[in-house]
């Protein structure tokens, strides 16, 4: 987050009119898990703070300061979430700073939290990969990539192989893994 604060400190510097690229390359933070990870940081400050200090963390200060210059600082935030809380992100005008929201396998009331400007919420689907995507009030069903294999090992899929091609295709995550696991000992392709 020091990072942030000197970007802020160097876009003040070099006036409203300075050439982006001068703030330095574009950096996208990946956050996941927010509910927990927020969490960490207001424990930790509760447990060291002493008289005088400020009331937030100064962790969860530069992370809201990222969220609010984000792109004229040239840095981005992807957040993922089971739950994406006001509280957990700081309150309700730290949610805001995100545009675009993505929703998979919603509630109707989480889609209430993370999508209310949009009305009728659109029916929730178990098909895997599906998603709404949330822009400007509009909401659109789109397919987003199932990098099941490459989150699991880092590896390209092997041409012509797709997730739902695999004989496991289907079962539990965990049963999926044991049974790689089982092959991968007994020296059989995955």
């Amino acid at each position: 987050m020091a990072a942030g604060r000197l970007r802020t400190r160097i876009a003040y510097e070099l006036g409203i009119d300075a050439d982006p690229k001068a703030i330095g390359p574009r950096v996208l933070i990946l956050l996941a898990e927010i509910n927990a990870t927020m969490k960490q940081p207001a424990r930790y400050w509760e447990k060291i703070r002493e008289s005088g200090d400020p009331k937030v963390s100064r962790a969860v200060d530069a992370f809201n300061e990222i969220l609010y210059m984000g792109r004229q600082l040239r840095m981005h935030v992807l957040l993922a979430a089971q739950s994406a809380t006001a509280r957990a992100l700081g309150g309700p005008e730290v949610r805001e700073q995100f545009a675009t929201r993505i929703l998979a396998r919603y509630s109707m009331n989480a889609w209430r939290m993370l999508a209310p400007e949009v009305h009728p919420a659109p029916k929730s689907t178990k098909h895997q990969g599906r998603a709404q995507v949330v822009i400007g009030g509009s909401a659109r069903e789109t397919q987003v990539l199932l990098a099941r294999e490459w989150a699991t090992t880092g590896k390209k899929a092997a041409a012509g192989r797709s997730a739902r091609s695999t004989p496991d295709a289907g079962q539990p995550e965990a049963a999926r893994v044991r049974r790689a696991v089982r092959r991968r000992v007994r020296g059989l392709p995955r």
